[in-house]
């Protein structure tokens, strides 16, 4: 008996072209939609490492925003030994106050900034007082002194500069 086995090859599986021009397109549109992305946030973390530039407000506005300011944080002071006001209710007005103050003092919109933003803009007082609210702020058991941080708020708005 022989038996004999004859093994033949067969033609490789082809590919439309179709196919492959169409999955190298979607790839290039892919790489090119990243790379905008990625170079807008590179752009904007370049602008906000060099720093905004801040403009002053003329020295005769200085102190009506000052009045202004410091009697929102007296309001809400007095609110808050009324009852009226929870002292985490009373963080996040405060966070309100200063940025609507740093607004108008330097025209940067600082009200759409992250901390760590807002730190990068090199203004001392203004990353010092929304790193201390921003604990009792966002978080329900966090240890604060909101009494501490109306006074340094009030401070920080009379010596501003």
């Amino acid at each position: 008996m022989d038996v004999s086995f004859s093994v033949g090859l067969k033609d490789p599986v082809s590919y439309s072209l179709v196919y492959f021009l169409i999955a190298l397109a979607l790839m290039a549109v892919g790489f090119v939609v990243f790379s905008l992305f990625y170079w807008r946030y590179r752009k904007e973390q370049a602008r906000l490492a060099e720093g905004v530039r801040v403009v002053k407000p003329p020295k005769v506005v200085m102190p009506f925003l000052k009045s202004k300011y410091g009697r929102q944080v007296a309001r809400l002071d007095a609110a808050l030994n009324n009852g009226q006001v929870e002292e985490r209710i009373a963080y996040q007005e405060l966070s309100r106050i200063i940025r609507a103050f740093a607004k108008e003092v330097t025209f940067i919109d600082v009200d759409k900034y992250t901390l760590s933003e807002i730190e990068m803009l090199n203004i001392p007082q203004l990353h010092r007082l929304m790193r201390a609210y921003a604990a009792p702020e966002f978080s329900l058991g966090a240890e604060a002194n909101v009494t501490r941080a109306l006074i340094q708020t009030g401070e920080t708005i009379q010596a501003w500069r």
